[in-house]
């Protein structure tokens, strides 16, 4: 089930965590897939019912940005099915949403005019038998994104990353993709972009890829989560790393950019990095906690999209509450880009 909340930025708002607190007040709940038992019962989780509906929005400003979204309005959940760790595109029109799955045929991608007034068009799973390289395993399919880069020899390209098991002994890598078309055919890189380490039993596993473009710059990064043991979360750290200008591989270093804190509301788990920039600072928003009700949303802010990342003081930003249950793992989306201040923003 997906939630939406629309906020419309300004200089005099987006200062320092407080600013954050705002923004980020209106991240929408996403709750656990039965496509993803695997991922659950690493957190012994059960399944949570959402029983208070939020109501429905008036999105602020969008007409002045000329942006064709019908009636103006949003009515939550904006999907109401099982969709876990949704990532949104706006392109030419339309907003572009794909999420976890299972098994192949994956990759699945919907698209809708009016942030889901009207439905949700499948137009079809990018992953399937015939561009599956051998390395990937034939499941594990977590937290799919998708972004839009612009320039270079071909034009703009669209670039998925995502989770995937190795074929070899199932541990979870990162698979990188690209198509001149955002519905493909995509063509996937014969070896994964990020590789677990170890192998079998001893393998730690890397998940929940981010690609991060810097809209003063134009450089992007990838951000990422790495396990801290053989098929644990437990104690894992997010990972960044500069990449060429055509987001396909790496041109710096890894950095660990986070670690987790095992006396707080963290208890030792974090994951799901998505990282904004806002005046000249970057914002790193990660989701904590065991995959279950009491799975929450944090900040860190840096003056560097590398880090070193200073956590905020009013962690969690977003918890549970009478409408929220285990709210976590959304991403961004804006309908202009680069964002600019004015720009609508939603949170997923």
């Amino acid at each position: 089930m997906w939630r939406f909340k629309s906020l419309k930025s300004s200089p005099k708002i987006l200062t320092g965590f407080a600013a954050v607190v705002l923004l980020i007040g209106v991240f929408a709940a996403v709750l656990g897939s039965q496509q993803s038992q695997e991922r659950r019962s690493r957190a012994q989780a059960n399944s949570i019912t959402f029983t208070e509906p939020l109501p429905e929005t008036v999105i602020s400003g969008i007409t002045r940005l000329g942006v064709d979204v019908g009636s103006a309005t949003y009515t939550n959940p904006v999907l109401n099915a099982d969709r876990p760790d949704p990532s949104v595109l706006y392109d030419n029109g339309y907003f572009y949403m794909m999420h976890t799955t299972g098994p192949s045929p994956s990759w699945p991608l919907l698209r809708s005019k009016t942030l889901g007034v009207g439905g949700w068009e499948f137009l079809g799973n990018m992953l399937n038998a015939s561009n599956t390289p051998s390395w990937m395993g034939n499941d594990l399919r977590w937290a799919p994104e998708i972004r839009k880069l612009q320039g270079g020899a071909g034009g703009s390209t669209y670039v998925i990353v995502s989770t995937t098991a190795r074929a070899s002994d199932g541990a979870l890598t990162i698979a990188l993709a690209t198509a001149q078309s955002i519905t493909g055919p995509y063509t996937v890189q014969n070896a994964p972009l990020v590789d677990a380490t170890g192998f079998g039993a001893t393998s730690i596993g890397v998940l929940d890829p981010h690609q991060f473009i810097d809209p003063d710059t134009g450089k992007v990064y990838l951000f990422w989560k790495e396990d801290g043991g053989h098929q644990t979360g437990m104690g894992g750290v997010i990972k960044g790393r500069e990449m060429d200008s055509g987001g396909t591989s790496f041109i710096g270093p890894p950095v660990t950019v986070l670690t987790p804190t095992s006396t707080n509301w963290e208890v030792n788990q974090i994951e799901a990095p998505e990282v904004i920039k806002r005046n000249g600072s970057y914002y790193l928003f990660y989701s904590a906690n065991l995959i279950n009700e009491n799975y929450a949303v944090g900040v860190a802010r840096s003056s560097s999209p590398l880090g070193p990342y200073t956590k905020g003081p009013a962690n969690p930003i977003l918890k549970r509450n009478s409408v929220l249950s285990g709210p976590g793992h959304g991403s961004f989306v804006s309908i202009q880009e680069p964002f600019e201040d004015g720009s609508v923003e939603t949170e997923w």
